[in-house]
Parts: C-alpha cells; structure tokens; sequence
C-alpha cells in the first residue's frame, strides 16, 4: 500500500506497484498543473469527461487548448513563459515514466525565472551556479538509517538525532484531545491537526489512519532523514510520537496555509500571481530534489 494524496499518486503505480523518483515527477507535475489551471487534483465534476486533473492538463495541451484551461486569476501572465512551464508540466505527467524529464526540472524553472524580454541565455543553464542557488543543505553525517536502528535503542538514537519523542498525553494535551476544531487537513490516509507544545509553540501533528507492521521500519528511516533535512523549502520535522499503534509526527507550523488554500480561496486567488505561483513551483522543485538527492546520499 503507499501512502499520498489521491490525485497526486503516479498513475504507472497502479500497473507496475513501484514508485521510483519519476514517481516525484508525476506528483510535482500535479502541483504545477494546479497552479497553471487553479483546479484540484481530483474534481467532483467531470472535467470534458475527466475527474483527473493530470489526465485533463496533458489532454489539453496535446489539443493546444492552453488558454481555455489557465486560471481566469493569470491574466496577466507572461503567456511565453506560461506556455513553456505548461509543456513541461505535460512531460512530468506522461503515463510512462521513461518519458518524463528527472528532478533536473528545478534547474530549468529557476532558468525560466530569469528569462528577460522572453529570451533565454545560455548562462541561464548554468547547471552548477543554479544548484548552489536552489540548495541549501548542511552537509549530512554518517546517516545510514537502517543499520543504526537495527543495533542501537529507538529512544536514544532519536534523541541523538535531535528527534523530540512526545508522549501520547503531550499530543492530547496539545490538540485538546484532537479536537475537530483543530484540524487543519482531512485526507484519504489521515489527518492534520493543529496542536500547541511548550517549547514550540504552535506545531502540526499527523495523525495517520492505517499502517502495516511492515512500514514501521521504514517509517523510522524517513523520520530519522526528515530530521536532518535543512533546507529552507520543506517543512521540518520536530518529532514523533512512538506511544501510540500508528506513530505520530510532528512538524512546525506553516502560517501561510496551504497551496490549496490560496489557489481555491477567491480573496486569495486573485492577489496569487502568477510571478508568485513560479516562485512556489521553483522552490517546490529544488526542495523536492534536494530529498531525492539527500535520500541518494543516505544509501550510499
């Protein structure tokens, strides 16, 4: 079983039950085209005979149909720019997964951020002066998860990875006991309440509704790399909560809300530009690369 948000999950999953980094493509890919329309991942109603906001895009953009499906809010978008990210959102949402482009993704949305009187430089691509602008991370120490856990006491070895363990009352305390007024996301695979911890304030706490025995380890490994991710895009994990049947986690506060939020909300929508929606989609890509490539570098 994997866990993600319907709409966002790689559509080769369902036939080849395999997630791959490409699988990252086809989810960023779906972020990108809810900027671009302003819709869902997943609609209630049919959209020309598609409930799939990933199926809809690529079908409008083979049809050459872009502007019957931007946002009525990007009206004053630079349209080449525009018709440029909507291509390679098309190749980051093909059904076959050899067919999308990699992570590199990043290195050409910052690219097109600086494209002056719609040219392109060639010091535009400037591979490595546009990687050390995206990432930001504080270089990791011995990190090979799986081998530690297997010799050394849970408890210490997250606390030696600076993992706050939270009890079961300090997270019922903190959500008034996970009241409904606290929840901030519903999904399919659990919920997202709002929670007040000393020492930290005002947290966020996932709350899972199913997992096998059988990712609980891995579950520990992601945790223990989510710790020492430090990268100024993703969210970051203050800790876990191990005294319950489904691990808690907990992560800081966004107070901006979510990207849903503000392309839905019609007072936020019209002041989300499109200027604004580029910058959300080129720091999501160097953010989303950088886990890659720090999960690479964990293995090795």
């Amino acid at each position: 079983m994997v866990q993600g948000t319907l709409g966002y999950v790689d559509t080769e999953y369902f036939h080849t039950n395999h997630l791959s980094d490409k699988s990252d493509v086809y989810s960023f890919g779906v972020v990108l085209a809810e900027l671009i329309t302003g819709r869902k991942p997943i609609s209630s109603d049919e959209l020309d005979g598609y409930r799939s906001l990933a199926t809809y895009f690529v079908s409008a953009i083979q049809q050459d149909r872009l502007l019957q499906i931007l946002d009525e809010n990007l009206v004053e978008g630079d349209l080449v720019q525009l018709k440029r990210i909507a291509e390679l959102t098309e190749r980051c949402l093909r059904v076959k997964s050899k067919e999308r482009p990699s992570m590199k993704v990043a290195i050409e949305l910052e690219a097109l951020r600086s494209v002056e009187n719609h040219q392109l430089r060639d010091e535009d691509f400037n591979h490595r002066e546009i990687m050390e602008k995206l990432f930001h991370p504080a270089t990791p120490s011995n990190i090979n998860g799986g081998y530690l856990l297997q010799h050394k006491k849970l408890k210490d070895y997250l606390a030696n990875k600076n993992i706050r363990i939270f009890t079961v009352e300090d997270l019922q305390r903190a959500t008034n006991n996970y009241d409904e007024g606290n929840i901030i996301d519903r999904g399919r695979y659990g919920t997202i309440y709002k929670g007040i911890l000393p020492d930290y304030g005002v947290v966020a706490i996932k709350k899972s509704i199913q997992i096998y025995q059988q990712q609980i380890d891995k579950f520990i490994n992601e945790l223990e790399i989510a710790s020492q991710i430090n990268h100024q895009n993703v969210v970051k994990t203050l800790g876990c909560c191990l005294g319950t049947e489904i691990p808690l986690l907990v992560y800081e506060f966004i107070t901006n809300g979510t990207l849903f939020s503000h392309i839905q909300n019609p007072f936020l929508a019209s002041d989300f530009s499109w200027e604004m929606r580029i910058k959300v989609a080129a720091e999501t890509a160097a953010a989303l690369a950088y886990y890659i490539w720090f999960q690479l570098f964990t293995e090795i």
